[in-house]
């Protein structure tokens, strides 16, 4: 195993975002990694950073690089050299992921567990309920770990077994909301439909009961919840929301039926994220939108996002903490839990993952890896609707109808 302790710090550069509505931000970018092609980036509990590139595993501590590598001799090593993604378990495991398995880091003796998967890995997911890891594979089925990642189970399909999970291939189990976790059951997407879960006998059921061919499409991406609580105006409602690649669908759990979400048909709808009690942001053919819950019609309102960067395209949006991180091919901008923009920026290399912890973002492209310091602007909400607006002396922006319109003050140009 390689071991290096490196200085990462480069001379601080400051720079103005794009749209110029946001103070400016402190850059610093990292030297010193095993390789400038950053594949994925997590934080854990301790602060440590840990990026994952096409050459090794670094951990960045305070100012220094650690890095790791795999070594064909040495079963304490990486698995493999090349590390796709990293995930952070809830009790603060860091595991890599590479096309032969995981890597499990042991912090005590600066060492891995290796674990080899008879295809690709493709997903990790944590359950909140018992701490157990589940593993979507390539062509090997769902595999399951106890919280010392000592294999439970491997659920497979079977031609035979109606019981048995609809497909070997979860491939298409990519989504951050591909698994949904109950105290009773748990929701699997999968390409060949709905599978559930039930946790006291592990069988599996294809499909919800009397709804199945509801749905607007076995292509299952991932799930979200809303649960409304009882008022003057409605009754309690509890809402499963089931992403698929040819639109929203939206399970009515008390009542047992499926209310049919128009505006999304033949869409491909995935990253269903809560930003707060009832509005959530989800990709539409990979295009930001927001999804909110109105109490007094009673129904779901959908707002399109539009980047002043012309660029509407979004790869991936993820929450951490109270920060929602979106990015595309080469953008990132990050939005806080009433969905005001705090920061924005065009990269020159395309975007391959960003990550967040205390206030420092993180983000990593094909060649390199940049630091940047937060500072909140002055986007605010002006009413319950989706509507949003930000002034400062040089721009005006305001989402009205589910279109931006920015605003350039001094050379009174809207865009």
């Amino acid at each position: 195993m390689k071991f290096v302790l490196i200085n990462i710090f480069a001379p601080i550069l400051a720079f103005i975002t794009f749209n110029q509505n946001l103070k400016a931000q402190v850059s610093q970018p990292i030297n010193g990694l095993s390789s400038n092609y950053v594949e994925s980036l997590e934080s854990d509990n301790f602060g440590i950073i840990w990026v994952g590139t096409n050459e090794g595993l670094n951990a960045l501590i305070d100012q220094n690089i650690y890095e790791y590598e795999s070594n064909v001799s040495d079963n304490t090593s990486l698995l493999n050299t090349q590390i796709k993604d990293i995930y952070i378990t809830d009790d603060n495991s860091v595991i890599a992921i590479s096309d032969d398995g995981l890597s499990i880091f042991n912090r005590t003796n600066n060492s891995f567990k290796q674990l080899k998967t008879e295809t690709k890995p493709v997903s990790i997911y944590s359950d909140p309920f018992t701490s157990d890891i589940y593993i979507g594979t390539e062509n090997s089925g769902l595999i399951v770990l106890d919280n010392k990642f000592d294999l439970i189970k491997n659920y497979r399909f079977d031609l035979f077994d109606p019981s048995t999970i609809s497909t070997n291939n979860l491939s298409s189990l990519t989504d951050s909301r591909g698994m949904y976790f109950e105290e009773n059951k748990i929701w699997i997407a999968t390409n060949r439909g709905i599978n559930i879960l039930d946790r006291s006998d592990s069988t599996i059921t294809r499909g919800i009961a009397n709804n199945q061919n509801n749905l607007s499409s076995n292509g299952i991406n991932g799930f979200s919840s809303i649960t409304i609580n009882s008022s003057m105006i409605e009754p309690r409602s509890d809402y499963l929301l089931i992403g698929t690649d040819r639109g929203l669908n939206i399970y009515d759990r008390d009542n047992d039926r499926l209310i049919n979400q128009k505006q999304f048909a033949n869409s491909d709808v995935k990253n269903i994220i809560k930003i707060n009690s009832k509005l959530f942001a989800l990709l539409v053919n990979s295009r930001l939108t927001l999804l909110e819950y109105n109490s007094v019609s009673q129904g779901f309102k959908s707002t399109i996002i539009e980047f002043s960067n012309n660029n509407s395209n979004v790869k991936k949006i993820h929450k951490q903490g109270d920060f929602l991180l979106v990015s595309g091919e080469n953008f990132v901008s990050v939005y806080d839990n009433e969905f005001k923009v705090i920061f924005e920026q065009i990269t020159e290399y395309a975007v391959t993952d960003v990550n967040i912890r205390n206030n420092f973002l993180w983000i990593g492209t094909q060649n390199g890896l940049t630091k940047h310091t937060l500072k909140k602007t002055l986007v605010s909400r002006i009413n319950e609707g989706s509507e949003y607006y930000s002034k400062n002396e040089y721009y005006e922006v305001l989402l009205n109808n589910g279109v931006f319109s920015i605003t350039d003050i001094p050379n009174k140009n809207t865009y």
